[in-house]
């Protein structure tokens, strides 16, 4: 069966051989692409990794359709309607995780501009000290202040957080983080010089693959350079500068895996609980709308000396209910683990949500043999 997730600790029990082939991308991911803990795959274009299972259900690709003209404003209150009225069809309870961050902060901000009162009742906040640390102003102007239902989540098991998506709708900030220019593009920045983000990929792709060859050997940043131009070419996305570049990056292969973060921290996998699953979970960000408008609107570019212009359209989505000027003009992203307890230690998810038995070595070879495409 064809998988939906490949964990980069799948690395470790493959043939020394395969493991050898498919290591650049293993460095990407889990080096150069400091935080993913799977192996990419291509969204667009043709997979020459792993040749993943698409579940057109809840994987979401739209048309790389760059004349989208809706605003951030426009995406973010039409997600809140249409998510108040799937509550409102379906007679279900709203359970948002907010981490105290820009992104989930815009999910209770469009929440409080879209919902009436009644709709209010139904939603609970789950948060923890670190969320309310992050962002005390919104907590008490906001969450208090409309009287939002609020559940301490530290201590929430595995089996509590998989009964919680057999009750409520539940949404999170997840994948807001690939709409926009990555910290990995800053870093370079930092370090070439200023500007170079703005400049064509092409003129850049010597200084591109020195950034590279930090993490990988030379003849590795090579061919992860050459499969990326490849696959550029391939989907005729408009990717013109180097920023584009490490934004095309983030947005094509790096989406997926943060759709089933929640999905690895169920104790029960197989088809059923990956349909209620699939069912009630909701993530803010995967929508269409907001891919298209990442697609159309990519003024992502940041200077290091700029932080605080990150995520400029999302703080003042915020700004517009809490008036809160010091967040809108300093607040820059501050790291949050999505863990909130332990997550299990399964290398690949299937298709139907279930969890591949990698120690039958049969069973290994034959998922292998049918789904790698370097092999």
């Amino acid at each position: 069966m064809k998988p939906l997730r490949i964990s980069s600790e799948f690395y470790k029990v493959l043939p020394s051989e395969l493991a050898t082939q498919l290591e650049t991308f293993y460095l990407a991911d889990k080096k150069f692409w400091h935080g993913c803990d799977t192996i990419s795959f291509p969204r667009y274009g043709p997979n020459k990794i792993w040749d993943f299972h698409y579940d057109s259900d809840y994987l979401l690709n739209p048309d790389l359709d760059c004349t989208f003209d809706q605003t951030f404003s426009q995406v973010t209150d039409s997600r809140a309607i249409e998510i108040r009225n799937h509550m409102r069809q379906h007679d279900q309870e709203l359970a948002v995780f907010w981490s105290g961050g820009i992104d989930s902060t815009v999910i209770l901000s469009a929440i409080v501009k879209n919902f009436q009162t009644a709709d209010l009742k139904n939603v609970t906040v789950f948060a923890n000290n670190q969320s309310y640390f992050e962002n005390p102003t919104f907590f008490h102007n906001v969450i208090e202040k409309y009287h939002l239902r609020t559940t301490n989540f530290t201590n929430f098991s595995n089996n509590a957080i998989q009964h919680l998506f057999d009750t409520h709708i539940v949404t999170d900030g997840e994948p807001a983080d690939k709409l926009w220019m990555v910290n990995v593009a800053l870093q370079f920045e930092s370090t070439y010089g200023q500007g170079l983000l703005g400049k064509s990929y092409q003129s850049t792709s010597d200084r591109f693959i020195d950034f590279l060859t930090g993490y990988m050997t030379i003849a590795q940043a090579q061919l992860y350079y050459e499969y990326l131009i490849q696959n550029i070419q391939e989907t005729g996305v408009n990717i013109h500068t180097l920023g584009d570049l490490f934004w095309w990056i983030n947005f094509n292969f790096h989406w997926i895996e943060h759709l089933l973060i929640w999905y690895q921290q169920f104790p029960v996998k197989n088809a059923s609980t990956y349909q209620q699953f699939k069912k009630n979970y909701k993530p803010w960000y995967n929508s269409n709308e907001y891919q298209l408008w990442s697609l159309a609107d990519r003024p992502k570019l940041l200077l290091p000396d700029q932080l605080n212009l990150y995520k400029m359209p999302a703080k003042q989505y915020i700004y517009e209910l809490d008036n809160d000027r010091f967040y809108l003009n300093y607040k820059s992203k501050v790291g949050s683990s999505k863990s909130l307890t332990k997550v299990s230690s399964d290398l690949v998810i299937l298709a139907d949500g279930s969890k591949l038995d990698h120690t039958n070595n049969t069973i290994l070879t034959e998922f292998i043999n049918t789904n790698c495409l370097l092999c």
